[in-house]
């Protein structure tokens, strides 16, 4: 079975932290009260705030068995304000919608066009023949 951290996981954990850490002072939270207060399995919580700290959301982390130690930083609500995990999923979905709207677009033009460079290079080949002088290969 495939463990997927969901954007709307992330979000979760990452608004949890906002509302009960205080920014700029090491906190300390219980690993297994939180796995549980957040409905998530304890590894997959470990590697959420492990991706968090890579992000700079938190820093100084650190995890033994029983305790989450961290830091909280400003760049977690200034990326939770900007719609969190699920807006950069929202957004990057809507990119790749208008991208395919884009090439669909232009496909018919880039048919017609490859047909017109195809017919003028048909007339400057047929052109060229006509100015170029007719050589008989045979020496009789």
């Amino acid at each position: 079975m495939m463990n997927i951290v969901t954007a709307e996981s992330k979000d979760k954990v990452l608004s949890w932290i906002i509302s009960e850490a205080k920014y700029a002072k090491s906190q300390s939270f219980k690993r297994r009260e939180l796995a549980a207060f957040l409905q998530l399995d304890i590894s997959t919580l470990d590697g959420i705030f492990k991706y968090f700290e890579r992000l700079n959301f938190i820093a100084d982390f650190s995890l033994n068995y029983h305790i989450y130690s961290f830091t909280l930083q400003i760049e977690a609500s200034d990326f939770i304000s900007r719609g969190g995990f699920v807006g950069q999923e929202f957004l990057l979905l809507q990119n790749l919608d208008k991208l395919l709207l884009e090439v669909d677009h232009l496909k018919p033009e880039l048919f017609t066009k490859a047909q017109t460079i195809t017919t003028i290079v048909a007339n400057i080949s047929q052109a060229i023949t006509m100015f170029l002088p007719y050589k008989s290969f045979d020496n009789t």
